[in-house]
């Protein structure tokens, strides 16, 4: 994809988040669940009259499209896309008697928070950030030119200069080259109020082909992390803010995406043990491979990084607005 075309795609999420979304017509009451592999799932037509999308389908594709919004699916397939963003479903779209299907997990706790922020009735305002550089001491993370702590430490310090400048108030999980346990981690995020919580982390594989920016918010009860087959049903205490996180991480995501111009690996799903005991909203950042020679070069310099924080703040600003545009 040509850069232009990845920044306006980019851009118009942005600017759709920051107007509260859609207005559907009716009541999700009005859905009628369908039964299809002992799993609930919701119509793609009754979908598309819900949003007041305007639905085509083309061989395994089906487009919802607004005026502001375009939305795509593809049957049998855990990817969805929504402005040119990418998103990983908890469960393929499927096809059964004819009709294109959307898991009912998904649509309540992915593509309605999404398209809806400003409709997420559990929805706190919030004054500070808290933000947690990933790994640190004995626990340097990836190598890439430099240890990943060093890079997430870095990363978090010029966020934090960044949430200041907006008004936000920051607080930091650690803020030197010390060890903090994930326990940890997540005890000193939950002594703050009316907080939201950011953790930044670069990528790192086997292979030097991955690259790209993913983004993570917890699973939802009952459903499969990203390349996880295998669903859990219990329930965290990070899950009484799914439907924020994962605004949280599309407002994030598409904005590092924007300004950057990095390959989009999707908002994706985990049970990270720093996501799963939260009581705010919560997301996993990944800015990159570092095993990656090109983005490894790109994560190394100093402006790339301070371009990175001005824009996951930015991301930070644009999710607020949203949720303050609540009736």
């Amino acid at each position: 994809m040509k850069r232009e075309a990845a920044v306006c795609i980019c851009q118009a999420i942005l600017f759709w988040l920051a107007m509260g979304g859609v207005r559907p017509a009716g009541a999700a009451e009005d859905w009628d669940p369908v039964r299809y592999q002992d799993r609930d799932y919701v119509k793609a037509a009754d979908l598309a009259k819900f949003y007041q999308f305007t639905m085509t389908e083309s061989g395994r594709e089906v487009l919802f499209s607004s005026p502001t919004i375009e939305m795509r699916a593809v049957m049998d397939s855990d990817e969805i896309t929504i402005n040119g963003i990418a998103f990983l479903l908890s469960y393929p779209a499927v096809r059964a008697n004819g009709d294109a299907l959307i898991s009912r997990v998904d649509l309540c706790k992915l593509i309605d928070p999404v398209l809806r922020p400003a409709q997420i009735s559990e929805a706190e305002d919030f004054q500070t950030v808290v933000i947690d550089p990933g790994h640190g001491g004995r626990d340097s993370g990836s190598r890439g030119l430099a240890d990943e702590k060093v890079y997430t430490l870095d990363l978090s310090k010029k966020l934090f200069t960044q949430l200041i400048l907006r008004g936000f108030k920051v607080k930091f999980t650690r803020i030197d080259d010390e060890y903090v346990s994930l326990r940890e981690r997540v005890d000193r995020a939950n002594e703050i109020d009316k907080a939201i919580f950011v953790s930044l982390h670069f990528n790192s594989h086997e292979s030097s082909k991955p690259h790209g920016i993913e983004t993570f918010a917890i699973t939802p009860p009952g459903a499969r992390s990203t390349g996880n087959r295998k669903p859990e049903a219990e329930s965290w205490r990070g899950n009484l803010r799914d439907s924020e996180s994962i605004a949280l991480a599309t407002a994030v995501h598409a904005s590092v995406l924007t300004s950057t111009n990095a390959a989009d690996r999707g908002v994706r799903r985990a049970r990270f043990f720093v996501l799963k005991g939260l009581n705010m909203p919560g997301i996993l950042f990944e800015g990159g491979y570092i095993s990656n020679p090109e983005e490894r070069a790109n994560v190394d310099k100093d402006a790339y990084r301070s371009l990175m924080a001005n824009s996951i703040a930015d991301g930070i600003v644009k999710f607020r607005g949203a949720l303050q545009r609540k009736n």
